[in-house]
């Protein structure tokens, strides 16, 4: 299994554009050290050619630009880019997903949750029907199911276990518990409203 790293950032990356903190600060005066990063994403492969991308971050096309295992090799159109994994419904998890949109129908794994958030409140998923469409494969991670083992269709060798994690949801979605209305409205369990929103993947080659 060949895991890329294309980004270690968090929301906004490092420096982030409007930070002036020490840390931001040093980076942009060129200090040794503070290397700048892009927002958080990695690729997983079984072959080194055909690749699931975990997370679609903001910087995208750049982390594709600088990683040459995802550069197109055939024909005039063409990505290496067989999947996308969603952890989250986070906009600097998905908001890539429209650098997307020129390739492929996109192969999407991600929770209801996560589904319903890029349906509703950032309705992505709607715009991307547009353009080359999307196809949700559900991984069943809601409610008191914390965990779920899944494969990604054309990768035989490799399995994945989805593992439920303490979150908040975005700030946009109608699940979270602060969100504008929800006092007028049945107050979400810490189950539906935190844990099944966020997730980690534990990835292995068999």
């Amino acid at each position: 299994m060949k895991i890329l790293v294309l980004g270690s950032g968090a929301g906004g990356g490092f420096p982030q554009w409007n930070c002036n903190c020490g840390l931001c600060a040093r980076q942009r005066q060129g200090e040794p050290g503070a290397h700048a990063r892009t927002q958080s994403s990695i690729a997983i492969s079984a072959d080194g050619r055909d690749w699931v991308l975990f997370n679609a971050s903001p910087d995208i096309g750049a982390q594709i630009r600088a990683c040459p295992p995802l550069h197109p090799r055939e024909g005039l159109r063409d990505t290496p880019i067989r999947a996308v994994v969603l952890m989250d419904a986070q906009i600097d998890h998905v908001a890539g997903l429209l650098s997307l949109r020129e390739g492929p129908c996109i192969d999407l794994y991600a929770t209801p949750c996560v589904f319903e958030d890029l349906t509703t409140g950032l309705p992505l998923l709607d715009v991307l029907q547009h353009y080359c469409g999307a196809r949700w494969h559900p991984l069943a991670v809601a409610g008191s199911r914390t965990r779920c083992e899944f494969a990604v269709e054309g990768f035989p060798s490799l399995r994945f276990t989805a593992l439920a994690v303490a979150g908040k949801a975005p700030p946009y979605s109608r699940t979270r518990c602060d969100w504008p209305g929800s006092a007028t409205r049945p107050r979400p369990t810490w189950a539906t409203c935190r844990r099944s929103e966020t997730m980690r993947v534990l990835a292995w080659s068999t």
